[in-house]
């Protein structure tokens, strides 16, 4: 393959530069693309002219150079205490562990003894490097201080155009500009063995055209969701779908020609648009918001679950919200949209038993991200009670706005109404709802929905026409027995309406 490993020949330099000045005898490696790295170390290893020993649980101690691997034992090359003494007895040489955190993540022996190799390191001044290389990085504490973290990112936009363009070359096809760029953007995210298959899996089917894209966007749907936390969320709601809400249609309109143009933007004094917290009554189209967010700024809508960050080893939940910084930072500009915030954040700061010290270690990583994040992640953060979720989070800055979601006003209530008539193919029968327009007051988004569905299926299977008599008493009899959201959380509602005086947040309406 060609060379676009623009930004992984800087790593490479600058592992080159510790090697050089032989500071740090540890490092530990964070990537996805393991081939990759070890492909790198070994040309570092050649270059220094040294030997590049590798070991994983599964096989053991290998290097291809050092005919002296074959003399030992099976037994001995997968005993990892015996690989980091008989590596230390050759005082020379690149000892590169590869997904080892498990192995020794509860086992102080093999910490304490991993320390006490790099300890003799330093004493018997051995050239000697040690790789610690892994997609999930974890530093247990007794070794921190001694490594160094070197972080592999995925290919940048400029990187992914040099294998499209090789790609176009190989194949002798030359697509428009659009379709090229649309290409690229398509890819931004992925690996560059997933880019390559996912390319070749496009053209598979016959020469690539637009509707390929679509091909490669579902392909990227599968890896980022099989690979990390986030999930490729597919669009299909626009602005015309969205019942009231006009302040914030409005805030969504103004920021789209900031989006539309970034680099002016900047040139002008901008800074990237940072994100909207939503809260309020649920079924009143948060979530919904978010996905026009994304459609009708033309960007890819990722969805990251908090409340699946949580892994079961330590560190392993930091290590999991860090790396779903990064795919999302790979794909920018993107929005990012994190639902059901207080499920995860809730009680942080309170120092009830809620707050786990992990999920405040996650916090404060998240929190840090948002106030110092520099590429265009766009920030949807939608959550029904904001009550209990940690004021540092909530301060003026660390959001563009906050908007409340009240139950819809009458305006909003009429153009729900009709959103979902005119879905399923019922708008004449607006005007069979107007006399009964005042008893909606109090319903929810869903709740008309739900309301809307039901009288359509009645009259279906009872058999009714189009006729304002025969709809008027379905609907009716609908509304006379729906209980609508407000009669059970009246307290509720009028607590959330405290908190958005509270903290300034804008309505929605």
């Amino acid at each position: 393959m060609m060379d676009y490993r623009r930004s992984w020949e800087k790593i490479k330099e600058k592992i080159l530069t510790h090697i050089n000045c032989d500071d740090y005898k540890l490092f530990y490696v964070s990537t996805i693309e393991e081939t990759k790295v070890l492909k790198m170390l070994g040309e570092i290893a050649d270059q220094k002219d040294v030997f590049l020993y590798t070991y994983d649980i599964a096989s053991g101690l290998k290097c291809d150079k050092d005919k002296r691997i074959k003399n030992l034992s099976d037994d001995f090359k997968k005993d990892l205490s015996s690989v980091i003494e008989w590596v230390e007895g050759q005082k020379k040489g690149y000892l590169v562990f590869v997904n080892i955190n498990q192995h020794i993540e509860q086992n102080y022996f093999l910490i304490r003894k991993i320390k006490n190799f790099v300890n003799s390191i330093i004493e018997n001044n051995y050239y000697i490097k040690i790789f610690m290389v892994s997609q999930f990085v974890r530093i247990p504490d007794e070794l921190q201080h001694e490594a160094c973290f070197i972080d592999f990112p995925l290919p940048t936009r400029d990187e992914i155009k040099d294998i499209v363009d090789n790609f176009f070359k190989i194949i002798q096809n030359e697509p428009t500009k659009e379709f090229r760029e649309q290409i690229i953007d398509s890819l931004l995210g992925l690996r560059e063995i997933d880019i390559v298959n996912a390319l070749k899996f496009a053209l598979y089917s016959g020469a690539l055209d637009k509707g390929d894209v679509h091909t490669i966007i579902d392909i990227k749907s599968q890896i980022i969701k099989k690979e990390s936390l986030l999930e490729f969320i597919k669009i299909t709601e626009n602005i015309e779908n969205v019942g009231g809400m006009k302040n914030l249609k409005d805030w969504v309109l103004q920021k789209k020609k900031v989006i539309f143009n970034l680099s002016d933007a900047y040139n002008y004094g901008l800074e990237n648009p940072k994100g909207i917290l939503l809260f309020g009554m649920p079924g009143c189209g948060k979530s919904l918001v978010a996905k026009v967010i994304s459609n009708e700024w033309k960007l890819p809508l990722l969805r990251l679950d908090i409340g699946m960050i949580l892994g079961p080893y330590v560190g392993q939940s930091e290590e999991n919200i860090r790396r779903a910084i990064k795919i999302a930072e790979s794909i920018a500009p993107v929005v990012l949209w994190i639902d059901e915030l207080e499920k995860a954040f809730a009680g942080i700061s309170d120092g009830n038993s809620g707050g786990s010290d992990v999920m405040k270690r996650v916090f404060g990583s998240f929190l840090t991200w948002m106030q110092e994040k520099t590429k265009p992640v766009f920030v949807v953060a939608t959550a029904n009670d904001i009550s209990a979720i940690p004021p540092e989070f909530l301060r003026k800055g660390r959001f563009d706005e906050i908007f409340y979601v009240d139950l819809p006003n009458k305006d909003g209530i009429n153009e729900i109404l009709k959103i979902h008539l005119r879905k399923r193919n019922k708008e004449s029968w607006h005007e069979f709802f107007q006399e009964f327009m005042p008893k909606l007051s109090g319903f929810s988004g869903a709740d008309i929905e739900a309301l809307v569905k039901e009288i359509i299926e009645l009259s279906f299977v009872n058999n009714m026409t189009n006729k304002k008599d025969d709809i008027s008493k379905f609907i009716e009899k609908t509304i006379g027995d729906f209980k609508p959201i407000t009669a059970t959380m009246n307290s509720k509602i009028e607590n959330l309406r405290n908190k958005m005086k509270e903290i300034n947040a804008k309505s929605v309406d």
